[in-house]
């Protein structure tokens, strides 16, 4: 029971220190995106009412702190408008926004579970390409912490090993290889994970992670190449 509490509570700290700000950025631009297309395509009221029950959805459950907690009433709305949104408007950007953040009141309130299907709805419904990196490294993370260690890789190796989440990408994997008793493979995963991290930047937690791997014995790879 230790092993499992300790790891929803890994999950909710890689959560808030890799999601939070993202979350917050995403729902002033992606949100800030379907609106204008919204005004520039001239649709039909519902992208309108979509965008009001959005805004409603944001005020109830994002907050100006993180430390900011959510009262019972505020969980409940949220919840309300997402599913609002996902029964009425399913098709549009704002559903996926919606649900994501639903996903994260999920994995607050320790129901991975329930956390894994929010999850898998975004990306069953046509995940925005701006948001479907974030959608599979947050699924990957709740699977693992299932352990459900095969179904969590065929989601993370859906995404491409360059670009702006080049880092987290490989980080997950070696998370993966790790759980599977693949040292090296984790070992080599995290390099790359450490490699491709933005100039200036640091990540104390990857790179212990990644020291407290022995690295691959030369001999050992001369020998098999």
């Amino acid at each position: 029971m230790a092993d499992d509490d300790e790891q929803l509570e890994a999950i909710k700290n890689w959560w808030n220190e890799n999601g939070t700000s993202l979350v917050f950025t995403l729902v002033v631009v992606v949100a800030g995106i379907f609106g204008y297309q919204a005004w520039e395509n001239q649709q039909e009221a519902s992208a309108d009412q979509a965008s009001v029950i959005y805004e409603d959805l944001v005020s109830a459950i994002v907050k100006e702190s993180p430390l900011q907690a959510l009262s019972e009433d505020d969980i409940s709305t949220g919840r309300f408008l997402a599913g609002r949104l996902q029964d009425e408007h399913g098709g549009s950007g704002y559903a996926q926004l919606a649900t994501l953040l639903l996903a994260k009141l999920s994995v607050e309130a320790g129901d991975l579970s329930a956390a894994e299907k929010e999850l898998r709805w975004v990306l069953d419904n046509g995940a925005d390409e701006s948001l479907e990196p974030i959608v599979r490294l947050r699924l990957a993370r709740i699977l693992l912490a299932q352990e459900q260690t095969d179904a969590a890789w065929d989601v993370v190796t859906a995404l491409p090993e360059e670009g702006a989440f080049a880092s987290s990408i490989a980080e997950v994997r070696g998370d993966i290889a790790l759980a599977q008793g693949d040292e090296r493979g984790a070992y080599d995963a995290y390099q790359r994970a450490t490699e491709a991290l933005p100039d200036n930047s640091a990540r104390p937690l990857l790179e212990m992670k990644r020291d407290n791997l022995s690295p691959p014995d030369v001999a050992a790879v001369l020998e098999e190449s």
